[in-house]
């Protein structure tokens, strides 16, 4: 046993759990804090044109955001941290018939219009965002735009979980600064999206089968930008 170590146990009789922590320092003064929730912040389905600004979303077992077919949803200036699983996650109930054949169908329509910028993303079990929108199979371009963030710690909990996911067409991820995560900094299967101007580094400090940006293995995923990005360790 040593310092930092700790281990969570479940009674057979009751409901009741424990869990006990050889501390990495002196608890002197400290607060401890625990999360029961497991559902998200925020669920919505089919809506839009709603703005949320500098909240903090802390401290969850689940999701932070989670959306399904959405229009026209902002979030700026917010704080997303301590969440368990993914800070937000845009997912679509429609797949594109040009990847019906392809091991990892693509949600289409699944959000158009959405502007996350100015955020904090900071230890997270999973990922800042993953992001479906846009059409595949039209070629709809999402309009949907990840822009000025800091993203650091990231898939703390699930290790695969990259920093940023983009799903879909005309997805546009700009000017982040992302770093310190087991797994790609940036990911998509997607068409006609935009990487540029972000910096990132730490990245892939878990994985193997990575990439900084990260796509490939289905060759319809064409006419992405990946232009003046700041790479380094």
């Amino acid at each position: 046993v040593v310092r930092g170590d700790y281990v969570a146990m479940a009674c057979e009789q009751s409901a009741e759990r424990q869990a006990y922590l050889y501390p990495p320092y002196s608890l002197k003064d400290a607060n401890f804090e625990l999360s029961v929730m497991k559902t998200p912040f925020v669920e919505a389905k089919n809506a839009g044109h709603i703005r949320f600004e500098g909240i903090k979303f802390c401290q969850s077992r689940g999701y932070g955001v989670r959306m399904t077919d959405v229009v026209d949803i902002d979030f700026t200036g917010c704080t997303f941290t301590d969440i368990q699983i993914d800070a937000i996650y845009i997912k679509g109930t429609k797949t594109a018939i040009t990847d019906s054949t392809y091991w990892q169908v693509t949600q289409i329509d699944a959000s158009y219009d959405c502007d996350i910028r100015d955020n904090i993303f900071y230890n997270l079990g999973g990922a800042a965002i993953d992001m479906a929108g846009g059409n595949v199979d039209t070629l709809r371009k999402a309009n949907n735009n990840f822009e000025n963030n800091f993203v650091s710690k990231v898939a703390q909990v699930i290790e695969y979980r990259c920093c940023i996911t983009a799903r879909g067409c005309g997805i546009n991820v700009r000017n982040n600064n992302i770093s310190r995560t087991p797994a790609s900094g940036i990911y998509y299967t997607a068409n006609d999206c935009n990487f540029e101007y972000n910096e990132i580094y730490n990245v892939i400090q878990g994985q193997d089968d990575a990439g900084t940006i990260y796509c490939g293995r289905n060759a319809l995923q064409q006419g992405s930008v990946i232009a003046y990005n700041y790479i380094h360790h």
